[in-house]
């Protein structure tokens, strides 16, 4: 279904020529593709909620997450900036590394980095995770509330405001929307979307621009630029030629929208250069950039924790089976877990659930049936994934980036058949993963299962990643 759906919606696109399109000069459709599609994915899936809202927490904890925005809002801000060489966009979910929270994606890079810099952090679930050792470090709670407030004075005048033209012509595409995909979106209702869509887009590009005329880097390394303020950020350094580069994050692949297109264009929005893990997400993913900027470099986070972890494989007397939750189907995986946990013998087999940060304030109520179940729940970052890799010798999930992490530790993988285990189609057909239907299933080959020893890590993960990333950056700033 999701191989359909994606094909089909990258077909839609170079029919209609829609990257080439523009309103008010913004490349529309480049802002709102990943909405649009996810639209259609929920029209079509019931897919879980993939983080914690402000919405769903005590009000004691509003309370206090307020009272931090407010704090950090008139102190560790944005207002006083000077020149730096570089602008980086970290990703703000740390992981505890010793007494500090640690960015898994730049933090390493930026401890011999030879170029002044300052690192921007937006929220992970409305705050900040300290304390950080990161250097220059501002939080962005500041832009955030001069965004909102903009936002909503705008909104009282009616902005953006598009002609009678430009608004049939999204009308229209809305219906073209539907009709090719048998959905049913209102196309009064979509305009709107797509009016504030718009509106944030410009308020941000305003945002950045100053905040760049500022800075004056010579470089922005951003991680996941599919965010609203990173498309904004990205079409700002293409109009002042600033090169930008996006380090990997997570899972890509051919099922993965912000980062797969039809063709090689221009997007207004993506960044100039990607950082890759290994070769295989370069093989499997459709990027708009040509290849001399796609550049396969490994993660240093990675390389050093499973240097340290792998030879400490399973310290447990009781094999490890490791479930690696996601808040899209955490709701099917928990309850499959609890089946799997009724099952096994309890005696040779111990179950762990690590849940997804976006899961730590809410599985309790939402996934209850794990409370009274024998099973090991992880609802904090006391430990990386690392960890618990070391100490496991099977992993099962649907389409977490953490599965790839855990065969380069050679545990046993299985896929469950959920939504967004097409992600995953490459491992399965690969035999490096094993794909299953129901818990029945993996009793059924569980007392099969071998540590996987067929995973080529060069080609997932790239070693020597530190200097990797250190030669590509230093081409860069040279070719300036």
């Amino acid at each position: 279904m999701m191989e359909g759906i994606i094909q089909k919606f990258l077909d839609f696109e170079k029919k209609n020529n829609l990257l080439n399109d523009r309103i008010k000069d913004i490349q529309y459709w480049a802002i709102i593709r990943e909405n649009i599609y996810n639209d259609i994915l929920n029209h079509t899936h019931d897919i879980g909620v993939a983080h914690t809202t402000y919405s769903n927490r005590p009000f004691i904890e509003k309370i206090k997450l307020v009272s931090e925005f407010a704090f950090n809002v008139f102190i560790n801000n944005t207002l006083f900036l000077r020149e730096k060489d570089i602008l980086i966009m970290n990703h703000p979910r740390r992981v505890k590394n010793g007494k500090y929270f640690e960015c898994l994606y730049t933090d390493q890079i930026l401890e011999t980095i030879p170029y002044s810099y300052y690192v921007f952090e937006n929220t992970s679930l409305e705050k900040h995770l300290k304390p950080a050792k990161t250097k220059n470090l501002k939080y962005t709670d500041s832009l955030n509330f001069n965004f909102y407030f903009s936002f909503f004075l705008s909104k009282i005048t009616g902005g953006p405001k598009l002609n009678r033209f430009e608004e049939e012509y999204i009308k229209k595409l809305i219906t073209k929307i539907n009709n090719c995909f048998n959905v049913h979106f209102d196309p009064d209702e979509y305009l709107i979307k797509i009016k504030n869509q718009l509106l944030m887009h410009l308020l941000l590009y305003k945002q950045y621009e100053r905040i760049l005329r500022k800075i004056k880097p010579k470089l922005i390394v951003q991680v996941i630029s599919y965010e609203r303020r990173r498309k904004a950020l990205n079409s700002v350094a293409k109009k002042m030629k600033v090169p930008t580069v996006e380090l990997q994050h997570g899972v890509m692949g051919k099922y993965h929208i912000a980062y797969n297109f039809a063709e090689r264009t221009k997007v207004d929005t993506f960044p100039d250069y990607i950082f890759l893990f290994g070769e295989f997400w370069k093989d499997t993913t459709s990027f708009p950039v040509d290849d001399s900027k796609i550049k396969v470099v490994g993660w240093p986070y990675y390389e050093q924790k499973a240097n340290i972890h792998r030879n400490n494989v399973n310290k447990n007397n009781k094999k490890v089976i490791l479930f690696i939750s996601q808040g899209t189907i955490g709701k099917d995986l928990s309850k499959i877990a609890v089946q799997i946990s009724e099952r096994i013998n309890t005696d040779e087999y111990k179950v762990i659930y690590k849940l997804h940060p976006g899961e730590y304030a809410r599985w309790k109520t939402e996934y209850p049936w794990l409370k009274s179940a024998d099973i090991e729940v992880i609802d904090n970052n006391n430990y990386d994934m690392h960890y618990y890799f070391a100490q496991s010798d099977i992993q099962i999930g649907v389409y977490s980036t953490a599965l790839f992490e855990g065969l380069g530790y050679g545990l046993k993988t299985y896929i469950f058949k959920l939504f967004g285990h097409k992600y995953m189609n490459e491992l399965y057909n690969k035999n490096l993963a094993t794909l299953i239907e129901s818990p029945e299933q993996f009793i059924n080959t569980l007392h099969k299962e071998k540590r996987n020893q067929s995973i080529q890590i060069e080609y997932f993960w790239k070693r020597n990643s530190k200097q990797n990333i250190y030669i590509e950056i230093e081409k860069i700033m040279k070719s300036l």
